[in-house]
């Protein structure tokens, strides 16, 4: 086959897809002459921004997290990083935690949070919480 007939069979592929998208009264428009069709340039998508995510220390995170006197505290600061989902799960592979099951950012974020904050508290609410004082005297 030529190029010539090879780009009319794709034309016409396309325009076959087109057309599933129209309604019915716009098909009948269109066979009818009431609707023209027209040609226009397509919108140029916007480029992928080829700017990577900033690069995280990890020791530096972890140190600065576990600083956080709360939960909500260290979700703030993860929030201020302004990281993609995809940063968020490296970060937090980075940091050691689990992030099976978490596919939002929310998610992943809480799991760096529970990971370097919650696990820590809950250790010092179990060792010297205030049930703890109770039995020792």
């Amino acid at each position: 086959m030529s190029d010539a007939v090879d780009i009319s069979v794709a034309l016409l592929r396309k325009f076959a897809d087109f057309t599933k998208t129209l309604s019915e009264e716009e098909l009948v428009g269109i066979a009818t002459g009431a609707l023209k069709i027209g040609l226009r340039d397509a919108p140029q998508k916007a480029a992928r921004s080829t700017k990577t995510a900033p690069r995280l220390d990890a020791e530096d995170l972890s140190r600065r997290l576990t600083q956080m006197a709360n939960r909500v505290d260290a979700a703030a600061f993860v929030d201020s990083l302004g990281l993609s989902l995809q940063a968020l799960r490296d970060t937090a592979k980075a940091l050691g935690a689990s992030i099976a099951g978490a596919t939002t950012k929310v998610a992943v974020r809480d799991r760096i949070v529970e990971h370097a904050v919650g696990f820590r508290l809950d250790s010092a609410t179990l060792r010297g919480g205030s049930w703890a004082e109770e039995l020792a005297d």
